[in-house]
């Protein structure tokens, strides 16, 4: 799971923030504006409606956060603190969070952002930049695995669905490459991960309106599927 969802990511942290907090919004936003927007941004949620306001909340907070390790990191990233919006958060600061999820322990990420002791905080932020260059590496080797593939075979593209897999394929990046799938050739997919003990992790991204039964692929896969994420895209 993304780190960013265990800190706060969905609206109904937020509230229950300001419910604990005896029900100050306008303290709650003070202190934890810049995490909420951050976390909304990364779970890829519509920034309609009170979204939309905690993520311009946020914004303002974020360019001057007293997090230590959100300030290396928006430096480290070279964010324009006068410019910060929602797709540097996005694509150069949640990245990086939930890479400590994905590839090492996401108490990394959690020390990075309460860390008060400036050379700890810049040292967690370099891990999880190292933990995201591998991941972005991972990412691309797989994806170049299935095209190479794909350009192999042609006719794979002829499924309705594709059903990809492969042996030892990282299960922390199997979401992004669906996904990545999906943009590219325009096709739902199920890219599923598989260790040498023939167990199964499986990520699913299909388009809007066409649904992927989870245990429709478990019965028609002879693996044994132990876990699996669905989600279907709006295109």
């Amino acid at each position: 799971m993304p780190v960013i969802t265990l800190l706060t990511g969905k609206i109904d942290f937020s509230n229950l923030f300001i419910a604990l907090d005896g029900g100050s919004y306008d303290t709650v936003m003070e202190q934890y504006a810049d995490i909420c927007a951050i976390g909304t941004v990364a779970d890829v949620v519509p920034l309609t409606g009170e979204n939309r306001t905690i993520v311009k909340r946020g914004l303002e907070y974020l360019a001057n956060t007293e997090i230590l390790g959100l300030n290396y990191l928006i430096d480290k990233a070279k964010l324009d603190r006068n410019a910060l919006d929602s797709t540097g958060i996005a694509f150069r600061i949640a990245p990086v969070i939930n890479a400590s999820g994905r590839f090492g322990s996401p108490l990394t990420a959690v020390k990075t952002l309460l860390s008060e002791d400036p050379e700890d905080a810049e040292n967690y932020v370099d891990t999880l930049l190292n933990l995201n260059a591998q991941r972005k590496q991972t990412e691309t080797e797989i994806m170049t695995e299935i095209v190479n593939h794909i350009n192999a075979h042609p006719e794979t593209l002829d499924h309705r669905v594709l059903v990809l897999s492969g042996k030892g394929w990282h299960h922390g990046v199997i979401g992004i490459v669906s996904s990545r799938i999906l943009e590219f050739y325009g096709k739902p997919n199920v890219i599923i991960s598989i260790d040498d003990d023939g167990n199964a992790r499986g990520s699913a991204r299909s388009v809007k309106g066409f649904n992927i039964s989870v245990f429709s692929i478990a019965e028609s896969c002879l693996i044994n599927l132990v876990d699996m994420s669905v989600q279907e895209v709006c295109r």
